[in-house]
């Protein structure tokens, strides 16, 4: 079972943002702000994927990356936006 899948990112610097846009595991940039630092947040269409795409993304890249806020959303039920940051967080307790 998949879910087409929209990811808010906002990004601590741009080192991270380009190291996850060069991965290609999204399909389009959705929206992207122009002015570093004040605006360094970027949503992502994700296309169709397991529901644990966000979860399994931090697991493998989460030491490479830095970011302040993740939102995910599933756009097959919508839902509302879920928190993976927290949720990863949460399960390394």
């Amino acid at each position: 079972m998949g879910a087409f899948q929209v990811w808010h990112i906002e990004w601590k610097d741009k080192k991270s943002k380009r190291y996850f846009e060069k991965l290609g595991i999204h399909q389009r940039i959705l929206c992207s702000y122009s002015y570093w630092p004040e605006s360094n947040e970027t949503t992502y269409h994700m296309g169709w994927d397991g529901y644990g795409l966000g979860y399994e993304f931090l697991s493998e890249h989460y030491d490479n990356i830095n970011i302040k806020k993740f939102y995910s959303l599933d756009l097959t039920c919508r839902t509302i936006w879920f928190n993976e940051l927290r949720e990863y967080k949460a399960k390394d307790l």
